[in-house]
């Protein structure tokens, strides 16, 4: 049995002319084409215009959304179980990343996640294009690339060492992002809240100044936030106004700012690993996420009720790094922090970017590596980083 479905659609244009190399990745030009085709008989292919194939033969995960957020469905195409797979025709890519160690990673504008690890006993996936260009998982793990213009590019043997003349393991690119207050306007959106919450009840509208230093941006404890509005407003507000302030006012009120939600899908289209690192409850951070669309443009997060510790405590920085299996030497940081984002850095040795919102640094002890005005200029320069 073979299955193919196709579409029609006029041929997309690549934000790339050719495909690019990292340390320990290859960024493939793909982003912006659509999938026409999807075949099917030991192998799934996917057809994209401008005639790129991606042919999959060992399992593929697929997940509407990060595999954090969602679970991913295992297709076989050695069995033909791959009807999940139909979901992605039409669907436009967004990111395509061929890993050195033998794995391909493709992100949609569906918000489809799909993954394909090395295999030890055979070439797990292939990609090809009609320019002469081919990226070829290995067998136990390694990449080969050819080009028709200069022939084989690189066999990339992943466990090598320099004394015996081959390459490095490549150093991963992985971006640990704060959420309030970095990626969100979180003191924005509570403010909207407290001022909401005022005027529902009948309080002063100038109560809302004492309310937001009470906050003191989300790091006040919820119990003693809620203790003090007790002790202010008494029977004035219900216990359960209190809490919905609390629990969801800034949750339901946060938006992600454009310039932000581009940067990130150009840390994605370069290769770069995003994780979420937030102090708070789990609920709480978890609705903000989702609310945003956050959750479709990061690999993954860790918030600190669900892992047990706290920025700048090392154990959150390194769940983080394990949710997506990549390790944490050469990771940047990027919060707005000094004490919970930036010394949480430095105390691990990995680089940052502090976000000032225009507050100067006071800190003398330890400094950030960089300093940016928003999140999407720290996300630039980060970017920027890897291309000096």
């Amino acid at each position: 049995m073979a299955l193919d479905c196709r579409i029609s659609q006029g041929a997309a244009v690549s934000t790339a002319e050719s495909p690019v190399e990292h340390e320990d990745r290859w960024v493939l030009n793909l982003r912006g084409m659509t999938v026409t085709k999807i075949g099917v008989d030991f192998r799934l292919l996917l057809v994209l215009d401008s005639d790129w194939e991606v042919a999959l033969e060992a399992p593929v995960g697929l997940s509407l959304g990060t595999v954090h957020a969602n679970p991913s469905a295992l297709l076989r195409p050695e069995s033909q179980d791959v009807a999940a797979a139909l979901a992605l025709v039409g669907a436009s890519v967004l990111s395509a990343v061929a890993f050195k160690s033998g794995t391909l990673r493709l992100v949609f504008d569906t918000g489809h996640h799909l993954t394909c690890l090395s295999d030890p006993a055979f070439e797990a996936w292939q990609v090809t294009c009609p320019a002469g260009w081919r990226f070829v998982s290995l067998p136990g793990g390694d990449l080969a690339v050819w080009s028709d213009a200069v022939g084989q590019v690189s066999d990339v043997q992943t466990t090598s060492f320099v004394e015996t003349g081959h390459h490095l393991p490549a150093m991963p690119l992985l971006l640990l992002l704060d959420l309030d207050n970095t990626l969100v306007d979180r003191d924005a959106a509570f403010r909207h809240a407290g001022a909401d919450f005022l005027a529902e009840h009948g309080l002063p509208a100038s109560d809302l100044t004492w309310l937001m230093a009470s906050d003191a941006g989300g790091y006040a404890p919820r119990h003693e936030l809620a203790a003090a509005l007790t002790d202010r407003y008494g029977g004035l507000v219900p216990a359960t106004a209190v809490r919905a302030l609390l629990d969801t006012g800034a949750a339901d009120r946060i938006v992600l700012a454009h310039s932000a939600r581009q940067a990130l899908g150009k840390a994605q289209t370069d290769g770069w690993t995003c994780v979420i690192v937030t102090n708070g409850r789990t609920v709480q951070q978890e609705a903000k996420i989702r609310n945003t669309g956050l959750d479709q443009l990061v690999h993954g997060w860790v918030v600190s009720e669900a892992v047990g510790h706290k920025k700048p405590e090392p154990e959150i920085f390194q769940a983080a790094a394990a949710v997506v299996g990549v390790p944490l030497p050469g990771t940047w940081v990027i919060g707005d922090s000094p004490h919970a984002d930036i010394a949480g850095a430095h105390a691990l040795g990995l680089r940052s970017v502090w976000v000032t919102d225009g507050r100067p640094w006071t800190q003398g002890s330890y400094e950030p590596t960089h300093t940016a005005h928003d999140v999407a200029s720290a996300i630039d320069h980060v970017i920027g980083t890897r291309r000096r």
